[in-house]
């Protein structure tokens, strides 16, 4: 990011000339914020748009909830819950995404679906994020 401008994966986000929305979206079913309401594909997407509809410049998807006490999801289950509603949103939305993973085959699998951030609240535990983000051009944050 340089001059308030974040780049990543082709997407441009101005982050210096007002205060930007993130909208959360959640695959995970046991989500502590919306306990699995949206669930499906569509209605997570609805939501994804309402959410854009109401000023939301990037969107972020998680697949695995940080409910304490919930044991880690498997990488192939998380990208089975985050890559399609990644996929969707960016067929559908003119919007930034970014996706909370700290797993590198789940943020391989989310760029490729078409994400633009990871979003990685382990601090990068695991360097791999960095050398992904680096060869597809996406961000972490």
């Amino acid at each position: 990011m340089s001059d308030g401008v974040l780049k990543a994966a082709g997407r441009t986000l101005d982050l210096a000339s007002r205060p930007l929305l993130m909208g959360i979206v959640n695959a995970s079913p046991d989500s502590f914020s919306d306990g699995g309401l949206h669930k499906g594909v569509e209605s997570q997407l609805r939501l994804a748009a309402e959410l854009v509809g109401q000023g939301a410049g990037i969107v972020d998807v998680g697949g695995e909830s940080a409910t304490t006490g919930r044991p880690p999801v498997e990488p192939e289950h998380e990208i089975e819950l985050v890559a399609p509603l990644v996929g969707a949103i960016a067929r559908e939305l003119d919007v930034m995404i970014s996706v909370d993973t700290y797993k590198p085959p789940v943020a391989r699998a989310a760029i490729e679906a078409g994400a633009h951030v990871i979003n990685d609240v382990s601090g990068l535990r695991d360097v791999q994020l960095a050398e992904i983000c680096a060869q597809t051009g996406a961000d972490w944050c």
